[in-house]
C-alpha cells in the first residue's frame, strides 16, 4: 500500500510539473521587433519655453525639456490640456501656433497617432510606408493578430486589431525617435506586458504620451507634467 501511494504521488508530481512547463509555455511573450537606428547626436529634442496656443489661448503653461539618445520620455498631465499638441508641433503637424523653442536634429521618426487613418490591405500599406512587410506581419503575429485578418483592408479590422497595425508598423519603421501618443490603447495586458519588455530589451528612444502608470513607471527614464495655463 505504501509503494501504491508513494507511485501515485511521484505520477501527479509529474503530471504538476508537465502542466507547469505547459502553462510556462502558454505564457512565453514573444519580443517584438524594433528596427532601432542609432545616432551620433547628443540631444534629440530641445524644447525650451515651449507652449501651443489655439486662437491666441494657450494650452498649457511653458515646458523646458530634452530627449536624449536613450532615453524613453513620458508626457503627462490632464486630458485636453495638449500632450497630442506638443507631439504633433514636434513633427511640424499642428494647426495652432507654437511658441518657445522646439528645435531637433535630422532624424528620422516613427509615430503612433491616437486615432487610425490608414486603409487598405497590409501588404498595399506596407508598401506605401516602405515597410518590411515580412518584418510587419511578424510582429503582428506576436502581437496576436489573425493570420485571416491579413488579407481584410485595415478599415475593416476591429479598433484593437487597427491599433496593433499601427504600433507593429511604427515598431518596423526604422527611426531614431519612436513618437507615440497612447500606444496602449486598446491593447490588452498581455500586449502591453509584451510592448514593455520589448522596450526594456530594445532600448529605443521614445517620447510618447500614455496614461497608464504602471507602463510609465516601468518604461520611463523621465516623465514631463504639463499644467494648464
Amino acid at each position: 500500500m505504501m509503494q501504491k501511494r508513494k507511485n501515485l504521488e511521484q505520477r501527479m508530481d509529474k503530471e504538476i510539473q508537465a502542466k507547469s512547463g505547459l502553462l510556462k509555455n502558454i505564457e512565453t511573450i514573444d519580443p517584438l521587433t524594433i528596427q532601432v537606428v542609432p545616432d551620433h547626436h547628443p540631444v534629440f529634442v530641445h524644447a525650451d519655453q515651449v507652449t501651443a496656443s489655439f486662437d491666441g489661448q494657450a494650452l498649457f503653461e511653458p515646458v523646458s525639456f530634452e530627449v536624449r539618445p536613450g532615453e524613453r520620455v513620458a508626457l503627462v498631465g490632464p486630458n485636453g490640456i495638449g500632450k497630442s499638441s506638443l507631439l504633433e508641433a514636434l513633427v511640424d503637424q499642428f494647426p495652432g501656433e507654437v511658441s518657445g523653442t522646439l528645435t531637433h536634429p535630422d532624424l528620422s521618426f516613427s509615430w503612433v497617432r491616437q486615432q487610425n487613418h490608414a486603409t487598405g490591405t497590409l501588404k498595399a500599406f506596407a508598401e506605401l510606408h516602405q515597410l518590411d512587410y515580412q518584418a510587419l506581419l511578424n510582429n503582428l503575429k506576436k502581437l496576436g493578430l489573425d493570420r485571416c485578418s491579413f488579407t481584410t483592408p485595415i478599415e475593416s479590422l476591429s479598433m484593437g486589431q487597427q491599433k496593433k497595425v499601427a504600433l507593429a508598423a511604427s515598431l518596423v519603421t526604422p527611426a531614431n525617435l519612436y513618437i507615440w501618443d497612447e500606444p496602449l490603447n486598446y491593447l490588452d495586458l498581455f500586449n502591453q506586458n509584451q510592448l514593455a519588455d520589448s522596450i526594456l530589451a530594445a532600448k529605443p528612444t521614445i517620447l510618447f504620451v500614455e496614461h497608464d502608470e504602471a507602463f510609465i513607471n516601468r518604461v520611463a527614464t523621465k516623465v514631463i507634467t504639463l499644467k494648464r495655463a
